[in-house]
């Protein structure tokens, strides 16, 4: 028990000591951070015009840039914008590669629950925008064209190694919603569409604390 004590106190020594040299975020800070993630979803693709729904999984490699600035020392809000480029495979029957992107712009906000000297750890909640293109790449030239909301809860982490630079990483839960998206081709077939990405974006990345 005594040994617990002792050990309790050195752990509570080292950690006042740590904030007493400064914190890796307070109010006023600002962070810019560049990101590379890689995105797992499952997705739900409902067809207007034959009232079909379709479930499946996707990946896709995404490219955050993201800006915070600290409004408190322990909350932070900022702007995220994002690229997102889709996984696909060759078509056997047209043998073409698919293109499939989108791109998001969202707002967020963080509560940071940890603020040592060089580490940060935050929770947060994003919302915003997406817009999302599929391209068959084929002879028929078909394109699929959606918009709708975009919206996560995320949990990130930056390790600073010095006053300015560091390295991030990130957890987030995302769902992205496209509501009356456009399918249409060369042949003029059209119809409408609903998707939806639901899944787990795994992220690292660089930042620079002014």
């Amino acid at each position: 028990m005594k040994n617990s004590i002792k050990f309790l106190v050195v752990v509570l020594c080292l950690i006042s000591t740590t904030v007493s040299h400064g914190q890796s975020f307070q109010k006023h800070d600002m962070f810019l951070d560049l990101g590379f993630g890689l995105g797992i979803y499952n997705t739900t693709f409902y067809n207007y015009n034959n009232d079909s729904t379709k479930r499946g999984k996707a990946g896709s490699i995404i490219i955050p840039l993201t800006f915070e600035y600290a409004i408190g020392n322990r909350i932070g809000i900022g702007v995220q914008l994002v690229t997102q480029s889709f996984l696909t495979s060759t078509d056997s029957s047209t043998n073409a590669k698919p293109s499939v992107h989108s791109g998001e712009l969202n707002l967020f906000g963080n509560y940071h629950f940890v603020r040592s000297e060089h580490v940060d750890l935050a929770v947060g909640l994003t919302i915003g925008g997406s817009n999302f293109t599929y391209n068959t790449n084929d002879s028929n030239g078909g394109t699929l064209t959606a918009g709708g909301p975009y919206v996560d809860i995320h949990f990130g982490a930056r390790f600073l190694f010095g006053k300015h630079l560091g390295m991030i990483a990130s957890l987030r839960f995302p769902t992205i919603t496209y509501i009356q998206g456009l399918a249409s081709d060369n042949l003029g077939d059209e119809f409408n569409f609903d998707l939806k990405f639901k899944g787990t974006v795994i992220g690292t990345g660089i930042t620079y604390k002014f």
